[in-house]
């Protein structure tokens, strides 16, 4: 039965659904099903995948995969290469639909039936914003994930860690709640937190966490964060766009107080992303210690993603901090829109005290 099972989900896994010859109705079908990677994947073997028409139909599925940050990104570079067009407007009304925008919906369709009054699309929209319908959806999404910690240059034995989270993930807001257990030096530490992001608008967003461990020793009792965003589109498709954090973190250890603060900036291009913070870190009524990090990514194909990166600042354990450098790279692969699984390893090596080595698998499911 086991072997039976493992064969249908490779099988599943490396099926590859026929084409029929019309790539826009490949890419239709394959979206009906499901299968937005496949669909992704079609589009860029049309015979211009680069072209209009190509990219069009990319940011459609992207938006019906819920990869709304993606989506919003293309369609932006789209709508400077054709200023004006009724269809670009379109769908922007109806990806502001997707995410519960009903108000910006609404601008964006009338926009589009001012340029094109016969435009099918704009006219469907407006009618389902008129009966009263909605194209949100309220999904679920499950993660798990452990790693393992060893060191050199300290007595120190391995330390192992686990996390479970679940989030409901809404258009434009997700909750979730988090579960930590760390197993150090034979003593258990265990926390149980909540996360929260909130999209204001098309540029800003805000993201937060608060975590409980009442009595742990070496990993905070009470932890408090949050971190502001703001986004920028660039007016040409030859920049990058970029995006600022500025993150406050509280964590209560049972014998001080650390309080952090991060700036950070991002630049993303298609397929790529480079990413640099400044980070300070002090224990409550003491002077900052301050550092930085660079990290970057890159997408190969529709599926894989790699980030490597380094960072040279101030860490705390155990509710003490000490000047840190470290190295760590990482690895993940979707299978699909809902299912993918990350690989992540790092070597920090602290002054005058350990070095350690570790790695971590996660995984997650979207249903």
């Amino acid at each position: 039965m086991l072997v039976e099972t493992v064969t249908a989900i490779l099988l599943a896994l490396q099926a590859v659904p026929a084409e029929t010859g019309d790539w826009r109705a490949d890419v239709w079908r394959l979206s009906d099903q499901g299968d937005y990677s496949a669909a992704l994947a079609r589009v860029g073997t049309s015979p211009e995948p680069s072209g209009y028409e190509a990219r069009v139909m990319r940011v459609r599925v992207l938006a019906w995969s819920h990869d709304y940050q993606s989506a919003e990104r293309e369609l932006a570079e789209l709508e400077r290469a054709f200023p004006g067009n009724p269809e670009l407007e379109a769908v922007r009304g109806s990806l502001a639909y997707y995410q519960g925008r009903n108000d910006d919906a609404e601008t964006a369709f009338r926009a589009a039936l001012a340029l094109d009054p016969d435009l099918a699309e704009a006219r469907d929209g407006l009618a389902r914003l008129d009966a009263g319908t909605t194209g949100t959806e309220m999904r679920l999404r499950l993660d798990m994930g452990m790693g393992v910690s060893s060191f050199s240059r300290s007595a120190n034995s391995n330390w192992t860690q686990a996390f479970s989270q679940l989030t409901w993930i809404a258009p434009r807001f997700s909750a979730g709640i988090r579960t930590d257990t760390y197993d150090r030096f034979g003593l258990r530490n265990d926390s149980l937190g909540l996360r929260f992001t909130y999209r204001i608008d098309e540029d800003w967003d805000v993201e937060g966490s608060a975590d409980l461990g009442p009595g742990n020793v070496f990993r905070p009792e009470q932890s408090l964060g949050i971190t502001i965003g703001r986004r920028w589109v660039p007016p040409s498709t030859d920049l990058p766009a970029v995006r600022t954090t500025l993150g406050l973190r509280r964590d209560q250890y049972n014998a001080v107080t650390v309080e952090s603060a991060s700036l950070g900036i991002g630049m993303f291009w298609e397929g790529y992303s480079l990413e640099t913070q400044v980070i300070a870190i002090a224990d409550a009524g003491e002077d900052a210690s301050y550092g930085a990090l660079l990290r970057g990514s890159y997408e190969l194909g529709e599926r894989a993603t790699f980030s490597l990166g380094m960072a040279d600042a101030p860490e705390t354990d155990a509710g003490v901090t000490v000047n840190t450098r470290s190295l760590f790279a990482g690895v993940r692969y979707r299978f699909d829109e809902n299912r993918q699984i990350r690989l992540d390893c790092a070597r920090d090596d602290r002054e005058n005290s350990y070095i350690r080595k570790a790695c971590s698998v996660s995984i997650s499911y979207q249903f």
